[in-house]
């Protein structure tokens, strides 16, 4: 008894947990409102006070360091031999002792473990969880905690700047409560980003904050959404094409980019087109379509690819990317109509038609 109390002295600003008792791993997901039932009931405050408090007490080491619970109870622990705990309580005592701590992230803003690198069109999400400081520091509450109470869940997600952005939402473990992995203890406090069916190309971002009984901490996370960047349409006169005329430039934000185009459903050769050497640089990639363009003066779907690198699209995964781009061929010559009145009888008139036309390799006449 006297070793043991020593230890207990010895290990003042360890945590010490002597509520925990034996219990069969179970499959509940844990919230920090089962770590309050657990504190009161299990007689925490026969050693700690109640509430918990961020000083003079010996339990902040445990606040979302649930490992920390788990080593107090290891063989030259300061509880050795004294108790048996779950994976699932000690988590949930870690995350009811957390929410009298400020939460605190361990990357600043900018840091690439901010980042969502997505397909353009495609959702991904990400979970901020793992970037939270372990001991000593805060979790978000969750809408089961009833005292401290918090208004609503302590995670939220601002809306996207791009209007064609569905919005960042939470998932649905976080609208009922924070999700834990009873066989691993982990916690997913995900955010999910959408840039919607307008297949969105550029640059977003939003803010995740997380917040307790006692303070809040947010963290703003940059979204890259890569595919064709290039313009929606092209208009070029026919006889101003040729075999090094560049038509229309086809340019991704994805430094590993490759394209592929059609023209109505039909290859680039169809229409006498080809692609010319495709460049790119740490911005993305470019490659122009060139050659002499065959068709009938016309509006063409030019239906633009670009194979995005899952190595630059992280989140999402690679794939293609399609964009549908109006190609305007103008013929050779340009028609000009005029009404004129008649001077004499107002049931008729003179109507003027003008085929104009610059004949290619002729002098014009002055």
């Amino acid at each position: 008894m006297r070793a043991w109390f020593a230890r207990m002295i010895h290990g003042l600003y360890i945590l010490v947990l002597a509520c925990l008792f034996a219990g069969p791993m179970d499959a509940v997901a844990q919230s920090a409102e089962a770590g309050r039932l657990l504190y009161a009931s299990k007689g925490c405050t026969g050693c700690h006070t109640a509430p918990p408090t961020t000083t003079g007490n010996n339990n902040r080491p445990g606040a979302n360091r649930a490992q920390a619970i788990l080593n107090g109870l290891l063989p030259g622990g300061v509880m050795e031999g004294a108790f048996v705990v779950t994976n699932t309580e000690a988590t949930s005592l870690a995350l009811y002792l957390a929410q009298f701590e400020t939460p605190t992230f361990t990357v600043l803003n900018g840091d690439s473990a901010l980042a969502l690198r997505l397909r353009s069109g495609q959702s991904g999400s990400k979970n901020v969880y793992p970037l939270l400081q372990k001991g000593t520091a805060g979790v978000a509450s969750d809408n089961t905690l009833t005292v401290p109470s918090n208004n609503g869940i302590g995670l939220a997600a601002s809306t996207p700047l791009n209007s064609v952005s569905s919005g960042a939402t939470t998932t649905r473990s976080l609208t009922n409560g924070i999700e834990v992995d009873a066989n691993n203890g982990n916690i997913d406090y995900r955010v999910n980003y959408n840039s919607g069916g307008a297949a969105y190309t550029g640059t977003d971002n939003f803010t995740v904050t997380i917040s307790n009984h006692t303070a809040s901490a947010n963290r703003t996370i940059a979204v890259t959404n890569y595919g064709v960047s290039s313009s929606n349409s092209a208009t070029i006169r026919q006889q101003d094409t040729g075999p090094a005329v560049t038509l229309y430039t086809m340019t991704s934000n994805d430094p590993l980019a490759t394209f592929s185009a059609t023209v109505n459903g039909s290859s680039l050769a169809t229409f006498g087109l080809s692609v010319g050497t495709r460049t790119c640089n740490a911005g993305g990639c470019s490659q122009p379509i060139v050659g002499t363009f065959t068709g009938a003066p016309n509006a063409y779907t030019l239906a633009v690819t670009a194979a995005i690198s899952g190595a630059t699209a992280v989140e999402s995964g690679g794939g293609n990317v399609v964009k549908n781009v109006t190609l305007n061929i103008h013929s050779r010559f340009t028609w000009v109509f005029r009404h004129r009145p008649h001077p004499d009888d107002p049931n008729r008139m003179f109507f003027d038609f003008w085929q104009i036309v610059r004949a290619p390799a002729h002098a014009i006449p002055r």
